[in-house]
């Protein structure tokens, strides 16, 4: 990453450590944020340095933040990079610790990899009402039948 580049980044992570003590109602904050929490979220390619860990991690110690935990697939990046491909977790949903409480039942799934090298992230704050997926209607033959007339 250039010098230009490492400002930007660090200019960015500030501003969302402003933002914990301006606004006052509860929020999260979720997206692609380019970082990842430890080892664990990449697979494939060069060492992950300890600086992309810090920043992530010192917002979240910082903020009172929770790295929401994710049904399904871990991996929201994937790239083929010098002929091996690179699987890293870059998409998240941060909780500050106000929101947590209101949301504590949250679901927060990946999608798929589709024309993107990135998969979507979906916050569900109320998945006891989430609709039900791969589930379809089946007519059955065998329900039809005759009802008897009488006469």
């Amino acid at each position: 990453m250039c010098q230009h580049g490492k400002v930007k980044k660090m200019i960015f992570w500030q501003h969302l450590k402003q933002l914990r003590n301006s606004i006052d109602k509860p929020w999260c904050i979720m997206g692609d944020f380019n970082e990842m929490h430890n080892a664990l979220e990449k697979i494939g390619g060069i060492w992950l340095s300890p600086i992309k860990v810090q920043r992530l991690n010192d917002f979240v110690h910082y903020s009172n933040n929770y790295n929401a935990t994710v049904q399904g697939r871990l991996f929201t990046w994937k790239k083929l990079l010098w002929g091996q491909l690179v699987y890293e977790k870059l998409d998240r949903v941060l909780f500050r610790d106000d929101c947590l409480q209101l949301f504590h039942n949250y679901l927060v799934t990946n999608g798929p990899f589709t024309c993107s090298d990135h998969t979507y992230v979906f916050l569900n704050t109320e998945p006891a009402h989430a609709l039900r997926r791969g589930t379809t209607f089946n007519y059955q033959h065998s329900w039809v039948h005759k009802i008897p007339t009488m006469q």
